[in-house]
C-alpha cells in the first residue's frame, strides 16, 4: 500500500520535476526574477494611500483568477501539442550548454545528469505550467472559501516594536502576498522564457544561427 501511495503521489506531482531541470540561466526565471516582482509588487500593495483590495469581490486575486482561466487551456493545449508535434528536430538536444535533469541510473544505483531534448524541455516546462495555474486557482478558490474564518485575526494585535503593534490579519496579508505573488510571478516568467524559446531560440537552433 505504501509503494502504491508513493507511485501515485509521484505521477501526480511529476510536472514538478521542472523545477530540478538544471541549466546556467533557468535559475533567473525562476527564482530570481519571480523573488524580487513578489516583493516589489507586495512593497507596493502595501504602501499606496488607497492599496487595492487583496482578497474578495474586484479584488487583486479574482482579476489574477480570471486570467488564470485563460491560461489553463493554453498551457495544456500547448503540452499537448509540443508532445504530438511531427518535427525531428524537437527530438534533438538542445544546443549550446543543454539542460539536465537527474534521473536513477539502473546501472549505476545513482541519480546522474540527464541532457533533455528540446521536446523534453519543452513538455516539462508547459507541463509544470500547467500544474502551477491549477494551483494558483484552487489557492484563490480556498482563500475565497475560507475568506469569513480570517475575520478573527484582524482582532489579535503582534508586537512588532514597543511603538508599532501590528495586526495578525496583517502580519498574514503580507505573507500572502509574498507567497502568491511569488508563483504568480514565477508562472509569468517561467511563461515568457517558454514563448522566448518556442518563437526565437528553437528557429535559431534549426537553423544553425549563432545564439
Amino acid at each position: 500500500m505504501g509503494r502504491q501511495i508513493k507511485e501515485t503521489l509521484w505521477q501526480l506531482f511529476r510536472p514538478v520535476a521542472y523545477l530540478r531541470i538544471e541549466h546556467p540561466a533557468k535559475k533567473l526565471f525562476d527564482v530570481t526574477a519571480p523573488k524580487w516582482l513578489a516583493v516589489g509588487t507586495t512593497v507596493i500593495l502595501t504602501v499606496l494611500p488607497n492599496p487595492p483590495l487583496f482578497l474578495g469581490e474586484g479584488s487583486v486575486l479574482e482579476q489574477i483568477q480570471s486570467l488564470i482561466q485563460l491560461l489553463i487551456g493554453f498551457f495544456i493545449a500547448a503540452l499537448a501539442a509540443i508532445a504530438t508535434f511531427d518535427e525531428k528536430s524537437l527530438d534533438c538536444l538542445m544546443e549550446g550548454t543543454p539542460a539536465t535533469l537527474k534521473q536513477p541510473d539502473p546501472y549505476q544505483g545513482r541519480p546522474t545528469d540527464n541532457p533533455l531534448t528540446r521536446r523534453q524541455f519543452l513538455c516539462f516546462l508547459y507541463g509544470y505550467l500547467s500544474f502551477l495555474s491549477f494551483a494558483l486557482y484552487l489557492a484563490i478558490m480556498a482563500l475565497q472559501i475560507l475568506q469569513p474564518s480570517f475575520d478573527w485575526l484582524a482582532k489579535i494585535a503582534l508586537p512588532l516594536g514597543p511603538f508599532a503593534p501590528v495586526s495578525a490579519m496583517d502580519t498574514v496579508a503580507a505573507v500572502l502576498k509574498l507567497g502568491y505573488g511569488f508563483f504568480f510571478w514565477q508562472m509569468v516568467t517561467v511563461t515568457l522564457m517558454g514563448l522566448y524559446y518556442l518563437t526565437d531560440r528553437l528557429n535559431r537552433e534549426r537553423s544553425g544561427d549563432p545564439e
